[in-house]
């Protein structure tokens, strides 16, 4: 992809939802240091972070009432926020340059190891391993940011959280997450 494919796909995130864009620079920042922490290099890494920055483009298709509201979701919002994978695999169909590993990493960052994630409810090893860490970035990322129905979390809590879903979230890509945390911010133990 070109920067400019980037920046306005990027664009059309920010237009629609600040936070949404945000949260997808954050992510794109976290996966490349837990890439980096796990001797990913080179153009692999850019791979992983620009996951990370389009893993939520589906987004700007979703309305700002289900989007942003300031409370739990009904099922029937949950579906139309679950199917913002779906609108982002649209867009890369429009997109023909973007990268088969770029695209799974965005398509399956809500799927899950045991099979409870969406959209395909892919289990175990049919999951990438790119995309095993975007899941868990992207929980740790939601989980610590600032929300307009919850304050951030302690980076403590979140890890805790994630560490009590060991069926969900590969624990051994969590360790070195949680690793890099305690050496960069003296996360406790």
């Amino acid at each position: 992809m070109t920067d400019n494919q980037v920046t306005g796909l990027l664009g059309a995130v920010q237009d629609h939802d600040d936070y949404t864009y945000v949260h997808s620079l954050r992510v794109a920042i976290y996966l490349s240091l837990l890439g980096h922490s796990i001797g990913i290099k080179g153009d692999n890494l850019l791979t992983l972070s620009s996951g990370g920055l389009m893993h939520d483009l589906g987004k700007c298709k979703i309305p700002h009432t289900v989007l942003n509201k300031p409370g739990r979701l009904t099922d029937d919002e949950f579906v139309v926020m679950k199917t913002h994978v779906d609108h982002t695999g649209d867009i890369f169909d429009k997109s023909n340059d973007i990268s088969e590993s770029i695209q799974v990493i965005a398509l399956q960052h809500h799927e899950k190891i045991d099979g409870s994630g969406y959209p395909l409810g892919l289990k175990g090893g049919k999951l990438n391993e790119l995309a095993r860490m975007a899941t868990i970035v992207d929980i740790y990322s939601a989980l610590t940011d600032r929300r307009v129905y919850k304050p951030p979390m302690e980076a403590e809590k979140a890890i805790s959280i994630l560490e009590s879903m060991p069926n969900e979230v590969d624990q051994n890509l969590l360790l070195h997450l949680k690793a890099y945390l305690l050496e960069a911010t003296g996360l406790p133990e």
